[in-house]
């Protein structure tokens, strides 16, 4: 006799997450979870209140102490850093960018002490003192799923002092490297493959028997784009090399544009009939320093998508648009981005700039030199790899790699290969299924040992 069909248990999830407006692949992701389970979003008041997700909502409710502003404030400045401490000196120069000249500086002698002060204070041992700071209603919460970076230290606390199960997707492959909040009390850690599991164990101390691999979000589009023939369909007639920009900070990309400048000189000696298209990075406020480059008459821009947005979100439509850019570019160039993984599964060769040599106009030792950028962890681990004429490092060499390039890119798709082959491609609604335990309802969990009884039973007679 046949077991029952396993009923999956309707949970009532709470995801705490922040930067849900840029994120349409979380998005997305919160729609296919509330189809199997109750799903409640978590969240400062102020970035829930726009959002439209068709689940509760609800705000953060801290009890702010004195101790909790103490512990806070100490581990601002004595925390645990990430062994790859440059990649996180690299994000918070990116998060001063923004912010009031004085507050700026004031905020940049704050970073410089803290890089040079001891780790005194795990971020698990933040949690430990600030428990008891935050009201918000969690007791009918069956099970949490936060999605990094962790905004909120009191909220974790509450959450795991009232010994909820907690799982963790870390959301992208930088964010092992940079970030600050990862606590050893998280019940399952979820990454996008092995080597991001390493980067766990190796950067931030968590157990490897509590990290599991379930794939990545930010790439599930290409695998939608892949098996959609329509989509793929060359929209350019003209041949074109595609550099996406991968730059924040406003110093560091104006040394990107120099960069690109550079590129377009090579590429208009190497060939005048190819374009150099560029695609700004989308976070980039202050774009003025790109008037040289559209001078440029082997320049072009990829920058309809930021013309009238109202959020930092893309439509599908031009997710797709720049997917196939990247798939009939004679080459996709870059410094260090995602886009760089994601033109992996195509047929454009992949070119990194790592110039050793090249003047980008600041003192090497400068704190924010490109090369700074360039050289994070993640970038030299996934992507600046030996052996490969894909990886340039010095200016000489460029223009004989743009040739042979253009000449037969074939030659040059084992670099693409090398990096595709250990982040397996998958769906949003497969990636939603791994995130959550599967376990039986328990309506399954009381008939099945009856059935099973029944079974032997019968194989008895």
């Amino acid at each position: 006799m046949p077991l029952p069909p396993v009923l999956v248990n309707r949970l009532k999830l709470g995801v705490i997450i922040q930067h849900f407006d840029a994120r349409n692949d979380v998005r997305e992701l919160v729609g296919l979870l509330a189809r199997e389970h109750e799903v409640v979003l978590f969240g400062e008041a102020g970035k829930l209140r726009p959002i439209d997700a068709g689940c509760e909502k609800r705000a953060f409710l801290q009890q702010r102490r004195l101790r909790d502003r103490v512990a806070l404030q100490a581990f601002n400045l004595v925390g645990s850093l990430p062994a790859s401490r440059n990649n996180y000196a690299v994000t918070e120069l990116f998060k001063l960018s923004n912010l009031p000249a004085l507050h700026r500086r004031l905020a940049a002698l704050r970073l410089r002490l803290r890089m040079q002060m001891p780790s005194l204070m795990t971020f698990d041992q933040l949690l430990n003192h600030l428990e008891g700071s935050d009201a918000t209603l969690i007791d009918d919460i069956d099970r949490f799923l936060v999605i990094t970076e962790l905004s909120n230290a009191p909220f974790l606390a509450r959450v795991l002092k009232a010994h909820k199960p907690v799982d963790a997707y870390v959301y992208s492959w930088d964010h092992a490297c940079k970030h600050l909040t990862f606590s050893q009390r998280i019940d399952r850690w979820l990454v996008w493959h092995e080597g991001i599991a390493e980067d766990l164990v190796d950067l931030q101390g968590i157990m490897r028997d509590r990290i599991e691999v379930s794939g990545a979000t930010q790439l599930a589009y290409i695998h939608e784009y892949l098996a959609s023939p329509e989509s793929r369909k060359r929209r350019i007639d003209q041949r074109y090399v595609y550099f996406g920009c991968g730059v924040g900070q406003p110093e560091m990309a104006r040394q990107e544009v120099r960069l690109i400048g550079f590129l377009a000189e090579v590429l208009q000696e190497v060939d005048p009939s190819i374009r150099c298209i560029v695609r700004p990075y989308p976070m980039l406020a202050a774009t003025d320093f790109f008037q040289e480059l559209r001078r440029r008459p082997n320049v072009e821009f990829d920058d309809a998508y930021r013309v009238g947005s109202v959020d930092r979100s893309l439509s599908r439509e031009a997710i797709f648009e720049r997917l196939n850019l990247q798939e009939h570019a004679c080459a996709f160039v870059h410094c260090g981005t995602t886009m760089g993984l994601e033109g992996a599964y195509f047929d454009s060769p992949l070119l990194f700039l790592a110039l050793d040599d090249f003047d980008f106009g600041l003192d090497r030792r400068h704190p924010l030199h490109l090369s700074r950028f360039i050289h994070q962890y993640h970038n030299d681990k996934y992507m600046i790899l030996d052996g490969y004429p894909n990886v340039v490092r010095r200016a000489s060499v460029l223009p004989a790699v743009l040739r042979a390039m253009l000449d037969d890119p074939a030659v040059h798709l084992p670099y693409n290969r090398e990096i595709a082959r250990h982040i397996p491609l998958l769906g949003l609604d497969a990636i939603a299924r791994r995130l959550v335990p599967q376990s039986p309802s328990k309506m399954t969990a009381a008939i099945t040992p009856i059935i099973e009884d029944l079974r032997v039973a019968g194989s008895l007679r």
